[in-house]
């Protein structure tokens, strides 16, 4: 529990209760500034009572890191090009614990810039616009991205999410901790980190300070995985959404006519037919 404690010695403001406004908060007038930030998201209530939760958990059953102690490292990804055929995973793709495979911008893998491309077991964690959001890369998802349906051979990270990479003892413990990150309580303490007065934000250094719970029984482990792969699936189905239509297409015609290339829909800049049709 020794991340906790270290928390909790942080905290030097007097918050007021849960039930008041935000803007009655008196921490601006505490009679010792803090070394650190002094803002409502980092000084939350909600982020106290989490920390204080977490104290009550038994550690013969659960161990308690800082993310930073657990990672190999972490990075934010490519931005889109125009000829690009390497699909990006946008804020818009990263869903609280699954990935939804609706691509419109496309970038380019050159030598080097192998990293970006997403593995099994990698964590997603969207960094800017609606920070905090937490995607777990399955098989599930690498295998569906390689099927018939989608054809990809790789999906990347694009420049708004930051991909994790545990180091290979905590690889199997993905699935949990992702799951265990979008909680409430898990919640309380990713969005702690968001910062940013126009644009909400979370800074890269401030990642490897978010606290994670990992059990020491396989059987939780087991579970999660089991409960994000079937949430996967049913991601992956839904992404799947011009299938039918061009299934009730043969059906109708008997074959599939050949259609030449379609008038564009969308706008430049790296991006692609809603459709998938200009493949």
């Amino acid at each position: 529990m020794r991340v906790v404690e270290d928390e909790l010695k942080k905290i030097k403001t007097e918050i007021l209760d849960n039930g008041l406004p935000i803007w009655e908060d008196l921490s601006l007038f505490q009679r010792h500034p803090p070394d650190e930030r002094l803002d409502n998201n980092y000084f939350s209530t909600a982020y106290d009572k989490a920390l204080e939760a977490l104290k009550k958990l038994d550690s013969r059953n659960y161990t308690i890191y800082a993310l930073g102690e657990i990672l190999e490292d972490k990075f934010t990804g490519l931005s889109p090009d125009d000829d690009g055929d390497i699909p990006l995973l946008e804020k818009k793709n990263t869903m609280p614990n699954v990935l939804f495979p609706i691509f419109e911008k496309f970038a380019n893998v050159d030598e080097g810039d192998e990293k970006f491309v997403v593995e099994e077991n990698n964590i997603l964690l969207s960094k800017d616009g609606s920070p905090g959001v937490v995607s777990y890369v399955s098989k599930v998802f690498i295998d569906a991205m390689r099927g018939d349906v989608f054809g990809f051979e790789n999906v990347a990270i694009a420049i708004h999410v930051y991909k994790i990479e545990l180091k290979e003892e905590y690889e199997k413990y993905a699935p949990f901790i992702g799951a265990f990150m979008n909680s409430r309580l898990g919640q309380a303490l990713v969005r702690r980190f968001i910062s940013g007065s126009v644009s909400p934000t979370i800074r890269a250094d401030d990642v490897d300070r978010m606290i994670i719970v990992i059990p020491k029984q396989d059987s939780l482990v087991e579970e999660a995985k089991s409960r994000l792969d079937e949430l996967q699936r049913q991601a992956i189905a839904y992404s799947a959404y011009v299938s039918y239509s061009n299934e009730l297409i043969i059906k109708v015609f008997g074959e599939s006519p050949k259609i030449p290339k379609l008038p564009i829909n969308w706008m430049p800049g790296g991006k692609r037919d809603p459709h998938g049709y200009d493949k």
